[in-house]
């Protein structure tokens, strides 16, 4: 998961729900902690893309496969999908 941040924007593990863990910053040139200048007001994952919209400064494109990502198989559903609360083992099957 991607937030917005004070100087750029925040990456998050949302794998167990109850339970994120902050994963990193991507700091954005010119941005810092602004508030009608100088900060990001919306960030769109779409696809390979984020796309931060960093008012007086643009919208910047940051490749998402630079993210750490989790492979889901059969060895691992059960802790990353149902422990993680994003399913319940009878919506599995």
């Amino acid at each position: 998961m991607v937030t917005t941040g004070g100087t750029g924007i925040d990456t998050w593990d949302v794998t167990t729900v109850s339970a994120p863990k902050h994963l990193g910053q991507l700091k954005i040139s010119g941005v810092n902690y602004g508030d009608y200048t100088e900060a990001v007001w919306g960030v769109s994952w779409q696809g390979q893309y984020i796309y931060v919209g960093a008012t007086n400064n643009g919208i910047k494109v940051v490749p998402s496969m630079l993210l750490q990502s989790v492979i889901v198989d059969k060895t691992n559903y059960q802790k990353v999908l149902v422990d993680g609360g994003y399913y319940t083992q009878a919506q599995l099957g």
